[in-house]
């Protein structure tokens, strides 16, 4: 009978240490950031891609300018910012605004219907961030609205770098991009 009171005495005591820490960690998530900020990015005329953090294949292929209505292009820009000191990137979104060049019919087709956005880093896909543009077969000149959110390996890449590449491939034309970004810091910058 000793033991089973002993046992019961380990548990009861993990459980109120469990219900310590659970208190504790939700009592941190509450905690408001000293000093949030925002900071905004739009696309520029002449996108301005980091090569390292593109494919080879991207690199490689012939590029779009912004409202570019040429097919097969490869449309790629990164969004650079200055360090900010003592600051963590809390969330940030991605809104790319694209109308198809060309028919879209399905996207294993080899038109619009295939065409991809992708956030990228170091020659790879961010896991998680990359979407068709279209859904449904689409017509030229429609027009699509993506928004990205992204995830914490994205943010740490953003935190690490101060920058963000995008890319969006190949028989559509990148007509706005937006790039909005909330930190945390503390201290002053």
């Amino acid at each position: 009978m000793r033991i089973n009171s002993v046992a019961a005495l380990i548990v009861a005591g993990l459980i109120n240490t469990s219900s310590v820490f659970a208190q504790e960690s939700a009592s941190r998530e509450r905690m408001p950031c000293p000093r949030p900020t925002t900071e905004t990015l739009g696309l520029k005329a002449t996108p301005t891609p980091v090569a390292q953090d593109f494919s080879v294949g991207a690199n490689a292929a012939v590029q779009a300018g912004v409202n570019d209505p040429v097919g097969d292009r490869f449309f790629r820009h990164t969004f650079q910012w200055n360090p900010r000191r003592c600051c963590q990137i809390m969330s940030a979104t991605l809104t790319v605004t694209t109308v198809a060049n060309d028919y879209g019919t399905g996207q294993t087709a080899s038109n619009a219907g295939n065409d991809m956005i992708a956030v990228v880093h170091m020659g790879a896909t961010v896991p998680g961030l990359s979407q068709y543009l279209y859904s449904s077969p689409v017509a030229p000149g429609a027009v699509t609205t993506r928004t990205l959110i992204m995830n914490a390996t994205a943010m740490a890449n953003m935190d690490a770098t101060n920058r963000l590449s995008f890319n969006v491939q190949d028989d559509s034309r990148v007509t706005k991009a937006v790039l909005h970004i909330e930190r945390c810091c503390v201290g002053k910058e």
